[in-house]
């Protein structure tokens, strides 16, 4: 049963403290991952997103369950409480690690939708308190606990106490100008404005320990105004403190984002959900790279004991960039297995085949970057601009399982213009096979020792068949679209075909 610790409120001075604690006892949810809400203690609404419970705190990190399992940053997973009255100044947190993956468990607290701090990163199955003091933060709030990591986090009591003060000046929701709109981060200025409502004749100074010049109203004499800081910049700490009488003990503090002054982006290519997709290639040895309704999937994965080396790409271009200035590949990636890395590469000089391509590489991602991904490709040039990312790996020590979503690319300013895609050219055994094949097999895998053959034409085609060392076990010209395979033993194959000019390669799976 989840025991409830009861704090007095009491009073010092003219500073009046509540207190709050969630515990999760009301929580409904389950053991998927759901987007939902629930009534807690005292009558606050939780609402999550991409959250499930505490999968029975098979760690045993002596979770007090139930409690709530955030999924990772990629899935917005996140709690958000309703509108609680009465401020805040302590906040704390626990812990815990979800499921057992590798890889750090942090969070972060927002308060009104403004970031207050970030707990410390941990990968043990111990139980850590996430705190923060004098917050001093008054009027009406609104709690949010946020996974910054691709991994499980728990949380479990949430607990504060309120914060209210003798002081008839309350500050608002702080907003940003930006002097500047810049690409880049920390490189406009900015100039923040701090509404207050009420009046109080005791407030005798406004003050900051973070630079910048005060301007603006005096909440001494005008009602109602906003108090301004100017001189600071993207990427900037800064903060307010009231002086005099009760009020002293009001503040507002924030960090201004890095990035945000940057110009508004434009989704030039939704290549997931748009007409307009990557060009697929993979090679002789496997199919690597899927897509399915926009996600595109890679894993080299060939069968228990089965190790072969592994080569797939997805191609877009050729892409007219002359006219564009901070180009932006932007998706959400979710990787598993922690083996193979994705190189995202581009160059302006493609022909037709990935593998007999000099390219330059922008980014390679490994399984601690996954979530949602910018990759910056404003080195672009050229009028026939190609991007490719590959997934490459010798089979030795496992594969990755990569899936790629909600592709897009963007600019800050004009997009750019694709033109015709170069012929694919890949037809030697070395090299890949595009999506373009005109080459079908089936069954596979094989149960009864033949496989049909079919293409565009009916004419004979040439097929070789090696076995995952290299060596060919079969060389046959097929004219009846029926190959026999029955003196092959069970295991990975690949074909080789050839009919009129037209080559391709596939994986075969004997059972």
């Amino acid at each position: 049963m989840k025991k409830i610790y009861i704090i007095a409120a009491f009073l010092v001075a003219t500073l009046s403290f509540g207190q709050g604690l969630e515990g999760f006892t009301n929580s409904n949810a389950t053991s998927g991952y759901n987007t939902n809400s629930f009534t807690g203690n005292n009558g606050i609404t939780w609402s999550y997103i991409a959250s499930r419970d505490a999968n029975n705190d098979n760690n045993g990190s002596g979770i007090d369950l139930p409690a709530l399992m955030l999924r990772r940053a990629s899935s917005n997973s996140k709690i958000t409480s309703s509108t609680i009255s009465g401020g805040i100044q302590d906040f704390s947190v626990k812990l815990y690690k979800g499921f057992t993956g590798s890889g750090g468990r942090q969070v972060e607290l927002y308060i009104n939708n403004i970031l207050q701090g970030t707990s410390e990163s941990f990968d043990d199955y111990n139980e850590h308190i996430f705190s923060l003091t004098n917050l001093n933060i008054t009027g009406d709030i609104t709690i949010e606990i946020r996974n910054t990591t691709s991994k499980q986090v728990i949380i479990d009591d949430i607990s504060w106490t309120g914060f209210n003060v003798n002081c008839n000046v309350t500050l608002e929701t702080a907003n940003y100008s930006c002097t500047t709109n810049t690409i880049g981060d920390n490189n406009d200025g900015v100039t923040i404005s701090i509404p207050y409502s009420g009046i109080d004749a005791n407030i005798t100074d406004v003050t900051t320990t973070s630079g910048g010049t005060i301007a603006g109203d005096n909440p001494a004499v005008t009602e109602n105004g906003t108090i301004t800081l100017s001189g600071l910049s993207e990427g900037d700490a800064w903060d307010i403190q009231l002086v005099g009488g009760d009020c002293a003990a009001i503040n507002a503090s924030g960090i201004v984002p890095a990035n945000h002054c940057d110009p508004s982006l434009n989704t030039c290519f939704d290549i997931s959900n748009g007409t307009e997709n990557f060009e697929i290639f993979n090679a002789e040895t496997s199919t690597v790279w899927e897509e399915n309704n926009g996600t595109y999937s890679a894993n080299g994965y060939c069968g228990s004991g089965c190790e072969i080396a592994v080569n797939g790409w997805l191609v877009f271009g050729p892409l007219d960039v002359t006219s564009v200035s901070g180009l932006l590949l932007k998706f959400d990636a979710y990787e598993d297995y922690s083996d193979t890395p994705l190189a995202i590469n581009y160059t302006s000089n493609y022909d037709g085949c990935p593998s007999n391509t000099t390219w330059t590489n922008a980014q390679t991602l490994t399984g601690d970057d996954e979530g949602a991904i910018e990759i910056d490709l404003s080195a672009a040039t050229g009028t026939a601009f190609y991007i490719g990312i590959q997934y490459l790996d010798d089979g030795i020590d496992g594969y990755s399982d990569w899936e790629l979503s909600n592709i897009e690319l963007a600019t800050y300013g004009a997009c750019p213009v694709l033109g015709t895609r170069t012929a694919a050219d890949c037809s030697t055994l070395s090299t890949v096979e595009t999506t373009a094949d005109v080459f079908s097999i089936f069954p596979n895998p094989v149960t009864n020792g033949l496989v049909n053959i079919t293409s565009k034409t009916n004419e004979t085609i040439k097929v070789n068949v090696f076995d995952i060392l290299g060596k060919q076990v079969i060389n046959q010209t097929v004219n009846n679209n029926t190959l026999n395979v029955s003196a092959l033993n069970s295991g990975v194959y690949i074909l080789k075909l050839e009919q009129n000019g037209n080559a391709s390669t596939k994986k075969l799976v004997i059972k």
